[in-house]
């Protein structure tokens, strides 16, 4: 395991050099060099975003657990029907079967929608990630960074030595200032555009034309307001 994190490290070390080396020649040639940090965790946790999304898909789950649940009961119906019978009854073997059909119908349908909600996580997850990228490069092109690097600074402590093993390997950032630290900023960015999305998509749900009147009901109003007026 040693050797496993030493290789990693030094993967790692030698990654940094070239990318210092990278950094000292865009000084000498731009003179200016400004670099920015994000703890993608916190960001991703804060983007409000996400939690809908989540929600989502959690109202979905809780939809299927109720189906589950009758699906359930019906299986626990006939398990207490054919309780009752004898073995040689016809309907006893008819209800064996049955069971057996639904109970097949069942674990497929479950499989499936695990497939399903595994591959809307997949997907929630790219999109929030292209979300972020996107609003990190508007940020530093608008702020002029020239480099903004991932972080992660959640403890690598607990776990199993594979998950900790994976948590030192996948953190690229071992120590930055607060003064590089734009997390924040980007949190800003995020979900000040997804509110924006959000009140321009309900802006789209609201009709803008109102239906016309007929000229029946003009006529009617113009008499009504006639007689009020005699």
């Amino acid at each position: 395991m040693r050797r496993v994190v030493a290789a990693t490290c030094g993967a790692g070390l030698f990654a940094l050099v070239l990318v210092l080396s990278g950094w000292a020649r865009g000084e000498s040639e731009e003179g200016k060099v400004k670099i920015g940090v994000l703890d993608i965790i916190r960001a991703f946790d804060a983007y409000k975003k996400s939690d809908d999304l989540e929600n989502e898909l959690m109202e979905e789950v809780k939809s299927f657990s109720v189906r589950i649940e009758e699906e359930k009961k019906e299986l626990e119906n006939l398990d207490g029907e054919i309780a009752m019978l004898s073995l040689e009854s016809e309907r006893r073997v008819e209800l064996v079967s049955k069971r057996a059909a639904l109970a097949q119908k069942y674990q497929a349908v479950g499989q499936e929608m695990q497939r399903v909600w595994l591959a809307k996580q997949s997907n929630m997850l790219v999109g929030l990630y292209d979300d972020m990228v996107s609003a990190v490069k508007e940020y530093a092109e608008a702020e002029g960074y020239t480099l903004v690097l991932k972080s992660d600074a959640k403890d690598v402590r607990g776990g199993t030595p594979d998950e900790v093993q994976l948590r030192i390997a996948v953190r690229p950032v071992l120590y930055y200032s607060s003064m590089h630290d734009i997390t924040d900023d980007i949190i800003g960015v995020l979900n000040t555009k997804y509110e924006e999305e959000k009140k321009a998509a309900a802006e789209q749900a609201i009709p803008t034309d109102l239906p016309e009147e007929s000229d029946e009901s003009q006529e009617s109003g113009v008499a009504t307001d006639v007689e009020e007026d005699s």
